[in-house]
């Protein structure tokens, strides 16, 4: 009777182990998704990051090229451009 019991127990955990499955798959899946939703956004800052540097050295150069007034307007379109879209909120 001590075989009948061990394969009882056997298939039980058997069972058990192949119930969890697709728990765990799950919770795989919506892990890799956030995973690949971070580093879309850390792909998105890097061209972010290189415009603003990229303006902030063209308007250090400019002004050592051009007069105060057309600097302060320079500087207005740059601020322009470099400003966020209003965020949208439902």
């Amino acid at each position: 009777m001590s075989d009948a019991n061990t394969n009882i127990a056997l298939f039980g955990l058997i069972g058990a182990l192949l119930g969890a499955i697709p728990g765990m798959l799950g919770v795989l899946f919506s892990w890799l998704k956030s995973r690949d939703s971070a580093s879309r956004s850390l792909k998105n800052i890097e061209p972010a990051k290189a415009e603003v540097d990229f303006i902030s050295a063209w308007l250090e150069i400019v002004s050592t090229l051009v007069d105060d007034e057309s600097i302060k307007i320079l500087h207005t379109t740059a601020q322009n451009r470099l400003e966020p879209a209003p965020m949208v909120t439902w």
